[in-house]
C-alpha cells in the first residue's frame, strides 16, 4: 500500500487543560499549511554494563516529545475586528490575542499565563496527537513574495494511532497579498503605531524581512508534572536594504555604533479587513554588512527587538 506526503493534515486548537486534548476535533481546525515536517525525539539510557567482552549496550527508553514544524500564510480575517483563523497557532507560542471590536484584532507578547494547543498531526492515516504543545515562531515578510509564518512546536509525545486523514474547511483562512508596491507593502525605519496603523519614519528600499520571535521552548523532565514551556524570549530581526545615497549608510553606521534605538514598522493591505500590520518600538541596529543584488550594492543589516515597556517587543495585528 503506498502513502503519499500530500495526504498530510496538521489540526490545532487551544487547550483549556494543559496537556489534555479538547477533542471535539472539526474540520474547521486543519490548518492549511506547507514545508510540514514531524518528528519523535525521544531519550534512552544506555546500560552499559561490565560483561567480560567488547560491545554495544542496548539501551532503555525513558521519555519522548513530539517536534512539529510548518509554515502557515499571514492574512487578516476578511474582517475587521474578527480574529484570523492562524490566532490559535500565535497564542500557542507566547502571545496573548486582543480582539478591538469591528475594528482590528492584536497580537503582543506576554511573560505569564501561556496557553498550550494540542496539535494532531496526520501522516496519510497514522495520527499523531500531540498535547501540551507550545513554540516560536518567524516571520518572514519578503518583498514580492508571500508573508509567511514558520512555527516550530515542541509536545509531549503520545502513542499514534491508524485513523484516516480529514477533509478540511478552510473558509476562515484567506488568501494572503502578495508583498508589492500594489498592495501597499511598506518598511519603514522610525515608523509610528497607533489604532492598528503604522506610519511616519523612512521608508525603506528593501528586499528580504525577517522577524524571529526567538522563545527558548524547553521541555520540563518533571516526574508527574511533565511540560513543555517556553521559558525566555530573545527576538530579532533581518533586512536587506538599500540606501539611496552614501550618507544614509554612514547615518546607519553612526546609529548604530552610537547604540540608538529606533523603531520598525510594516504595513500591508489597504482595504478593512485584509489589512496586517506589524510594530517594533525598540529596535537596535546590530550589524551592517554588503551584499550583492543583481549587481547593485544592497546591505545585510540584523536588529535586535527589545522590550520598551515589557511585553511589546513587536506588535502584530489583523486588521
Amino acid at each position: 500500500m503506498s502513502r503519499f506526503v500530500r495526504n498530510t493534515a496538521i489540526q490545532v486548537q487551544i487547550e483549556s487543560t494543559y496537556g489534555t486534548d479538547p477533542g471535539s476535533w472539526a474540520a474547521t481546525h486543519v490548518v492549511p499549511c506547507k514545508s510540514a515536517t514531524f518528528d519523535t525525539p525521544n531519550d534512552r539510557v544506555p546500560r552499559e554494563l561490565l560483561r567480560g567482552h567488547m560491545g554495544g549496550f542496548d539501551e532503555i527508553y525513558t521519555v519522548g516529545t513530539g517536534r512539529m514544524q510548518f509554515e502557515v500564510e499571514l492574512a487578516a480575517s476578511g474582517t475587521a475586528g474578527t480574529a484570523p483563523a492562524w490566532g490559535p497557532l500565535l497564542r500557542a507560542c507566547g502571545f496573548a490575542q486582543t480582539i478591538v471590536a469591528a475594528d482590528r484584532v492584536e497580537y503582543l507578547p506576554v511573560s505569564t499565563g501561556f496557553v498550550s494547543a494540542t496539535i494532531r498531526y496526520f501522516l496519510d492515516g497514522v495520527l499523531h496527537t500531540a498535547t501540551g504543545a507550545r513554540g516560536t515562531v518567524t516571520l518572514s515578510l519578503n518583498a514580492f513574495g508571500l508573508p509567511m509564518m514558520q512555527f516550530d512546536f515542541t509536545s509531549l509525545q503520545t502513542t499514534p494511532t491508524a485513523t484516516a486523514t480529514p477533509t478540511g474547511d478552510f473558509t476562515a483562512w484567506k488568501k494572503p497579498l502578495a508583498i508589492n508596491e500594489a498592495n501597499t507593502a511598506e518598511l519603514r525605519i522610525g515608523a509610528t503605531y497607533s489604532a492598528g496603523s503604522v506610519a511616519g519614519g523612512t521608508l525603506a528600499v528593501n528586499g528580504d524581512v525577517s522577524l524571529n520571535i526567538g522563545n527558548s521552548v524547553q521541555h520540563m523532565k518533571l516526574l508527574n508534572g511533565r511540560s513543555v514551556d517556553i521559558t525566555d524570549r530573545n527576538m530579532s530581526g533581518q533586512a536587506a536594504l538599500f540606501f539611496g545615497t552614501p550618507s544614509d549608510e554612514v547615518a546607519f553606521h553612526t546609529a548604530m555604533r552610537a547604540d540608538t534605538m529606533t523603531t520598525l514598522g510594516f504595513s500591508l493591505g489597504g482595504t478593512a479587513g485584509s489589512r496586517i500590520a506589524i510594530h517594533a518600538p525598540n529596535v537596535q541596529r546590530m550589524s551592517l554588512r554588503p551584499q550583492e543584488y543583481q549587481g547593485r550594492q544592497m546591505m545585510a543589516a540584523e536588529f535586535k527587538l527589545v522590550p520598551n515597556a515589557g511585553n511589546d517587543e513587536l506588535r502584530i495585528v489583523s486588521r
